[in-house]
Order: C-alpha cells, then structure tokens, then sequence
C-alpha cells in the first residue's frame, strides 16, 4: 500500500516438514499523510491598489515525488486590516497562504509574506468645467461644473492655497480664476492641481421713458420705467432725463 491510511496486515506460518502450519494472524498498520511545503518566492511584495484584491506572485506548493498539487490555496491576512482572501485597500499586510488535507496530505500553511498596497494618484473621470454665459444676476452664481472622480473628493480654491468641496461661487461682474483638486482617501493621493477661468458678464439694464400727453405751455415732468433688477437690487447707476423737441404745436415728439 503506498497511500496514506490505516490498513490490516494478514500473515501466517506454512506447515513444514517439521512443522505444523499456524493460524492467520492480523496486524494492523499506518502510513501517516505527508506534509506538503507552502512557499513563497520572496518575503514582500509591492503593488498598487486598483479596487480589485492584490495580484501578487503566488506561492508554490510542493509534494513528493511526481505529485503535483491541483487543489485550492486560500489567503488570510492582518495588518492595516483583517480578513480572509487577499487585500484590496492600501496599506500592509502580512499573509498567509494555506491548503486544505487531502488525501495523501496534511493540510499546510506557508510562513507570512509582508504585501505592501501602494496608494495610486487619485484621477478625474471627467474635469471640472467653466459654467458658459453668466450675466450678474445680483446673487452669487455657481461658476463650475463639479466633474466626476476616480476616488478622493474635489476641491476648489480661488488661491491655490485654501480648500474647499464646497462649488465655487461668485457675485459680481468679473473674470475669476478657480484651481481645482482632487483630496485623496485612504487609496488615493491627491491629484495634481488644476485650474480654469470663468467669466461673469456684466447684466444690460433697460430704461423705457414713459409716453407723455402734454398741453402746449403747459409744465409737463418725464418719468421712466426701469427693469426690475434680480434680488431687489436698487438702479446703481444714475438715470439723466433729456430732451431736446421744444413743444410749440400739437404733434408727437421723441
């Protein structure tokens, strides 16, 4: 028998010339499983996160002789985190690799390796964009759309120094530069700064003088109507009535 396991031994003494022969006898036997070798190709491996568990270098299994193994290693780790399987999120980790007994086999853990998961620069899907067409409205206005990101939160800054997730916001006419970045996560660095310009133009404001019926020789006042302004904002400016018709006959006069 070559296979591990517990089996009975049968044997017994021929008769002889001199002899008689014996009964049967059992003797009952064990050949132990072997203990297979879990090895790693080195004592730490680097990678950098992507989302998805490490794809780190495997480790081998070796058995006796000609057998090969052709079960399933599974994964434990501990570290910046715990659980079973491989790491996904960045940070250190110390694993170990093990396969179940069987068969002629004991089951077998490999001596921790040290995964080391790299943080990865934190990208956009789509940058942030400038906001087309603002006119002064009398109120603050949204200058940029936000944009999608790969990870991290964006952040604005009319400085490059100060930070916020807050969207950019102005109220007056003018032309306003907005930096951009990415703040990374805990897989994630914060990205390179960006930056874009943004206009908001200047509102045109109406002034309708008001059509008059006046009597010759008689006093007369010209009045107005202005667009109302968004806000309750009061006219900023001032409004100059002129005319130069002189009214001496009936008859209508800009």
């Amino acid at each position: 028998q070559t296979n591990a396991g517990v089996g009975i031994l049968y044997y017994h003494v021929s008769e002889g010339i001199y002899h008689k022969g014996t009964e049967i006898y059992t003797l009952e036997y064990k050949i132990e499983a072997a203990t297979p070798t879990v090895a790693w190709n080195s004592e730490t491996q680097t990678v950098d996160y992507t989302g998805e568990a490490v794809a780190i270098d495997l480790p081998a299994v070796q058995l006796l002789g000609t057998d090969t193994y052709n079960g399933t290693i599974s994964y434990s780790y501990t570290g910046t985190s715990s659980g079973t399987g491989l790491p996904v999120n960045a940070g250190t980790y110390s694993v170990i690799a093990s396969i179940a007994a069987d068969g002629n086999y004991k089951a077998a853990s490999s001596e921790p390796i040290t995964v080391v998961v790299n943080k990865v620069e934190a990208e956009f899907d789509s940058e942030p964009a400038p906001i087309d067409a603002l006119i002064y409205s009398g109120g603050d206005q949204v200058l940029v759309a936000p944009g999608e990101t790969l990870g991290g939160v964006v952040e604005f800054s009319f400085d490059g120094t100060s930070w916020s997730s807050d969207l950019p916001m102005r109220k007056n006419a003018g032309e306003y530069t907005v930096y951009y970045r990415i703040k990374g996560d805990d897989n994630h660095l914060d990205s390179v700064v960006g930056s874009l310009n943004v206009s908001i133009g200047k509102k045109n404001i109406t002034v309708t003088a008001d059509d008059k019926v006046i009597c010759v020789n008689s006093d007369y006042e010209l009045t107005y109507g202005v667009e109302v302004l968004a806000y309750g904002e009061a006219l900023p400016i001032e409004v100059t009535l002129n005319t130069e018709a002189t009214v001496e006959a009936t008859g209508e006069y800009d």
